[in-house]
């Protein structure tokens, strides 16, 4: 379990990388600077949500209780909400107008093409949509684990198992898309 949460600290590193590399370039024709400063602060929420979940599963790895790890937990999911309203709130013309290609998500992460096309992302608009999406259910995952008791006297019980491979699960996929995605939309926008 420890090498699974080491590599969600990496991963999260990692996306800060490529999954904004078209924020740091001059923004395209199409897309106002405002928009990518609110895509940005949204993507940043995010980051800072995953940190936080990152916490708490050390915290649960090392057998300490839930109530040990409220803090990180509650922090999680208010950066995560707020994540989610901030892309939601991104449903906008300029991004609609930003058009994914598969042809660029394959050269990012052939793997990838799969579930971009699940995911229905065709616009940089709908990843602001699965952005939202993925946050709010990270949220309500880690509103699962505020419930369940982790303490050393506690048996790992079969929810909490299952609610924190969830947890890895969901952000490993997320990670993928978002990365591919993100990576795909810097390639076509230099």
């Amino acid at each position: 379990m420890r090498n699974r949460l080491l590599g969600i600290l990496l991963s999260a590193v990692v996306y800060t990388l490529p999954a904004h590399a078209w924020f740091f370039q001059p923004p395209p024709g199409s897309v106002s600077e405002e928009t990518l400063a609110r895509f940005q602060e949204a993507a940043v929420n995010t980051l800072e949500g995953l940190a936080l979940i990152h916490q708490v599963l050390l915290q649960i790895e090392q057998a300490e209780t839930s109530v040990n790890s409220l803090e990180a937990t509650s922090a999680a999911i208010e950066r995560l909400t707020s994540a989610a309203e901030l892309f939601q709130d991104l449903q906008t013309d300029d991004l609609q107008a930003l058009v994914v290609s598969i042809e660029a998500v394959a050269q990012i992460d052939e793997g990838a093409i799969q579930l971009v096309r699940n995911a229905e992302i065709e616009t940089a608009a709908d990843l602001a949509r699965y952005s939202s999406d993925q946050s709010l259910a990270l949220a309500e995952l880690m509103g699962r684990l505020q419930e369940i008791d982790f303490g050393p006297d506690a048996a790992a019980n079969s929810e909490g198992r299952t609610t924190v491979n969830r947890v890895v699960s969901n952000i490993s996929t997320m990670m993928i898309v978002v990365n591919s995605v993100s990576g795909a939309l810097a390639l076509e926008t230099q």
